[in-house]
């Protein structure tokens, strides 16, 4: 077994070199394990840095973080997850439709080589897929959309068929609890979140910019320490639910979720603030 595992990272590897050598990349770059995932998140599929943070974080806690095994099953989940979505983005900019990236990630020993080795060139896509501008809402759109066909199946269930669901509670709630956090984070990063901001509409050049700059730092702070103690909520909590008998984490992780996300939005609202008062441009 340990040998099938070793020669299909391998081939992923060798793909990878190839994949590299096509996206003008070093490709002694694809053998260095960590440096290969940022080059090709970053350089290749065109992802922001921050995508490779996430990733960081997300792998920490499947196998580094003194984490339950229910976490360590999420976070594992949401990796693999990661990893379809980069490979999906892969393929696209070597022309491939999004059913051949999807079986990239779900078998990179094998559409990696074929990628790397094959006549597809390289040519990165500019337009980027609505998917992943909105993606936060896409995935609480699913949520609610659950807990909206659940919640209607138990009053028919209830009030025709006379009888009830017990764990249909558990499951609604906890796509609830997804729809908000996922929603947040999404509003978070499109400024779209209730604020008063007269005081910024008022200052003009580079005082409103330090002003933004200052309220990135205030924001970066607080969702930061949020991030913190929902991850250390997280990792202590052993309650389970009463009908299904899972663990909670399986809801309380969209908690982390929606403050890690929204502390690399802060980072990214820090730095454009950044480069807006350095006279650098940067994004609105």
């Amino acid at each position: 077994m340990k040998i099938i595992f070793a020669l299909a990272i391998l081939l992923t590897i060798t793909g990878l070199w190839k994949i590299f050598q096509k996206a003008g990349i070093q490709p002694v770059l694809a053998v260095i394990p960590g440096v290969n995932l940022l080059f090709l998140i970053w350089k290749v599929a065109k992802f922001h840095i921050f995508y490779f943070v996430f990733y960081g974080v997300v792998a920490w806690i499947s196998f580094g973080a003194n984490s339950s095994p229910s976490m360590q099953q999420i976070m594992a989940t949401i990796a693999i997850l990661l990893w379809i979505v980069l490979s999906m983005e892969t393929a696209r900019h070597f022309g491939k439709p999004v059913f051949w990236g999807i079986l990239a990630g779900v078998l990179p020993f094998v559409f990696y080589p074929v990628l790397g080795f094959g006549p597809s060139e390289y040519k990165p896509e500019t337009r980027r897929l609505e998917f992943y501008d909105n993606f936060e809402f896409y995935i609480a759109g699913v949520f609610i959309l659950v807990t909206v066909a659940l919640t209607s199946f138990t009053v028919f269930t209830r009030y025709c068929l006379r009888f009830t669901l017990v764990w249909n509670q558990e499951v609604s709630t906890g796509c609830f609890v997804w729809t908000i956090f996922l929603a947040a984070a999404g509003g978070f990063r499109k400024k779209g979140l209730m604020g008063v901001d007269i005081v910024v509409q008022l200052i003009r050049g580079k005082a409103r910019a330090g002003v933004e700059l200052c309220n990135s730092i205030v924001l970066l702070v607080i969702c930061t320490a949020m991030s913190y103690l929902s991850l250390g909520y997280v990792l202590r909590s052993t309650k389970i639910t009463s009908a299904l008998e899972i663990s909670y984490d399986y809801i309380n992780v969209s908690i982390v979720i929606s403050f890690t996300l929204m502390t690399l939005y802060s980072l990214m609202f820090f730095w454009n603030s950044l480069k807006i008062l350095l006279g650098k441009g940067g994004d609105a």
